[in-house]
């Protein structure tokens, strides 16, 4: 199906980033919308809509976009002003009512935003004149070819595909409860009773940002044509048709550990040269590598080589040096027209200049204690090679500005880091690619001096030490030096 983007905000209450997307094309030539019984026209009870969405959610979509469109929850308020009628040369508007909808992946459009040009539509919903004449006159509203629906081409089993159609919204007629609002095969505003079985069905949907990797060409039907990509859910060229390629959602639900990984935290490469990359877990046709940045993106397209994949970087000077985000993508190419999707990895990437140096020396860990509170550790670290060394801690790091995937940069000098107690904290080397040190390596030295007091007792002094934090002290009494350890002596 093809899908035209209303805006980058969905329908719905909590303005969710997302695309809002109406179907290009009319389906189902001849679906009725509800009986014709007395509040046939509520949205939420439509029965034969509501059905035959269902049915085009589980037969047009496959599970992994089910599981990537969103259950849209949008409350709206106030009638619509909708048709205009003249009779005997007097003007009558009448209104199509607000309309709710509740946790639907599939739905129509509302009377009120058909006419909102925030979404591409004119905003006058009919026309400001009448027929003038004696007797009754209808003006159902100037055309507007932003609201005409075509009924899908691929429709064979209708003679009419191709033809403009009628298409239904989901808004009930105020002044009636067994009429439905609806869009004439001219782009006019109109109702009808719920039971007419002459108009078409455009569904709309929102498929969230975050479950959006990249778009592409529509056009490409295969791996090696597809040249033309943006890391970010908004198509290259607006005037050509694009596709999505969305996160598989669905597939590792009953999987968790079979997701595909890049074994490696962190890497260095020069432009124009081979990055290999070891990977677990392929499950799809291609590798694709994104490399970024807060304002920038470049594509290289991966080769596998065994159980790694080489990545052709961008030519020299393409990439300026610096740090990186790279993110790995597992990527199925449905073909022309059709939606992609995959699993991905991510990684610091450093990018150095042609020739650069290659770093060796791994980064030393200097000390680590916990401060007097016994709720912070601190940890210094030295790295004296030519790479750039990076600490990291899944956690929220203390007084340091993180960067790449949470990260502070050390370059050939020594740098601190404070985490709360119990984070997991690791070092790397972009350029050696070393981790010398894991949360069980660190050796924690006890600041925290244990409390005494002193009581006098028929002519002798008695000292009582505590101490509960997770060093060993050492005191010393007239038997000798005794330890202690988390206790009280």
């Amino acid at each position: 199906m093809v899908f035209r983007v209303l805006d980058n905000t969905a329908n719905d209450d909590n303005c969710t980033p997302a695309l809002f997307m109406l179907s290009e094309y009319a389906t189902k030539n001849g679906q009725g919308w509800d009986g014709r019984e007395a509040g046939s026209n509520i949205w939420y009870s439509s029965n034969a809509m509501k059905n035959y969405l269902n049915t085009m959610l589980n037969g047009c979509f496959s599970e992994i976009e089910k599981e990537a469109i969103m259950s849209t929850t949008k409350t709206e308020e106030g009638d619509t002003k909708w048709y205009f009628r003249g009779v005997n040369a007097n003007p009558k508007f009448y209104y199509a009512g607000a309309t709710n909808v509740q946790r639907e992946k599939l739905f129509l459009l509302s009377a009120k935003e058909v006419i909102d040009i925030k979404y591409g539509f004119s905003n006058q919903p009919n026309d400001t004149y009448f027929n003038g004449t004696s007797g009754s006159g209808y003006v159902y509203g100037k055309s507007d070819s932003s609201r005409i629906g075509w009924l899908d081409v691929s429709d064979t089993t209708s003679s009419s595909r191709g033809n403009t159609k009628d298409w239904w919204l989901r808004s009930a007629y105020s002044s009636s409860s067994i009429y439905v609002a609806y869009v004439s095969s001219s782009g006019n505003c109109y109702y009808s009773l719920s039971s007419y079985t002459g108009s078409c069905v455009r569904c709309a949907l929102n498929i969230p940002l975050s479950s959006i990797l990249m778009t592409s060409y529509a056009t490409v039907g295969s791996s090696s044509s597809e040249t033309t990509f943006s890391p970010l859910p908004t198509p290259t060229v607006t005037a050509s048709p694009f596709k999505l390629t969305i996160e598989d959602k669905y597939t590792r639900k009953s999987n968790p550990n079979g997701k595909f990984k890049i074994t490696e935290n962190a890497a260095q490469v020069a432009c124009g040269e081979i990055l290999s990359l070891n990977y677990t877990n392929k499950h799809y046709d291609k590798i694709i590598g994104i490399i970024k940045n807060d304002s920038e993106a470049w594509r290289a397209l991966g080769t596998i080589n065994g159980s790694k994949v080489d990545f052709k970087m961008p030519g020299s000077g393409t990439i300026p040096p610096g740090i990186y985000k790279m993110v790995v993508y597992d990527e199925h190419n449905a073909g022309a027209y059709k939606t992609n999707y995959a699993e991905y990895d991510t990684l610091t990437l450093r990018v150095v200049a042609s020739g650069a140096p290659t770093d060796t020396i791994a980064p030393s860990i200097l000390n680590a204690y916990k401060n007097q509170a016994g709720t912070m550790y601190k940890i210094t670290v030295e790295d004296t090679g030519s790479g750039l060394a990076q600490l990291n801690s899944d956690k929220e790091v203390k007084y340091i500005s993180p960067i790449g995937v949470s990260a502070t940069p050390i370059a050939n000098t020594t740098k601190n880091i404070e985490t709360s107690a119990g984070n997991s904290i690791t070092v790397y080397d972009l350029a050696s690619k070393a981790k010398p040190v894991s949360e069980s390596e660190i050796i924690v030295e006890d600041k925290t001096a244990p409390v005494y007091t002193i009581t006098y007792h028929k002519g002798d002094y008695t000292i009582h030490v505590s101490d509960n934090e997770s060093g060993v002290w050492k005191i010393t009494d007239s038997t000798g030096t005794k330890v202690l350890k988390d206790w009280s002596r």
